[in-house]
């Protein structure tokens, strides 16, 4: 009798053990699935108090360990790198055509990158905006210099603003780990795709 008392408690305490230590992982990606390092990724607690924060690797990869059954967490992800990497006036001239319906980007993810004014839409005054820090007038965007999505969303082709800006994830009540928590990432301005990528 106490040796099988003795294996359900040994039995309950692995249980505990196993239950009390989830992890939530994932990777933070380009449209065209280079890795972004660098990417400040927030782990916060249902009260949005900071638990902890990582930095992803050269493949874009983070990971958080030793998370609690039953607790509701959230990721939030941001990079604030250089304002010029990957912005031109070439990105300008890309913006009016499209404005004016001359040549229209077809990547969604593009368009709502070029929405530096956060406004919901594309208009001159954004292209404005992107020019005044290419010629130094201004140091910074009035939105943050990297915009991101998590990968599993779908953003419409006409209204990509249909998502908002949902660059955080929430887990409720985590009851096994997660490994797919990803994350589509696009810099603010570049509308054809020149930004580098660097892991400092």
């Amino acid at each position: 009798m106490k040796k099988y008392i003795l294996t359900l408690l040994l039995m309950n305490a692995t249980f505990i053990i196993f239950a009390q230590n989830l992890s939530i992982s994932g990777n933070v990606l380009t449209e065209n699935g280079t890795p972004i390092c660098a990417v400040i990724v927030r782990l916060l607690d249902e009260n949005d108090n900071d638990l902890a924060t990582s930095l992803t690797d050269e493949n874009g990869d983070y990971s958080f360990s030793n998370l609690e059954n039953g607790k509701t967490y959230s990721v939030v992800v941001t990079k604030n790198d250089d304002v010029l990497n990957g912005i031109s006036t070439f990105d300008v001239v890309l913006l009016i055509n499209h404005i004016l319906g001359r040549e229209t980007l077809e990547s969604p993810l593009k368009i709502y990158s070029l929405d530096v004014n956060n406004s919901s839409s594309l208009s001159v005054i954004d292209a404005i905006l992107l020019r005044r820090v290419i010629l130094g007038l201004d140091e910074r965007l009035p939105t943050s210099n990297w915009r991101f999505l998590p990968a599993d969303i779908q953003i419409g082709e006409n209204n990509p603003w249909e998502a908002g800006d949902p660059h955080i994830k929430v887990f409720e009540n985590l009851t096994a780990s997660v490994e797919d928590s990803n994350f589509i990432g696009v810099k603010t301005g570049d509308a054809n795709g020149t930004v580098v990528i660097s892991c400092n």
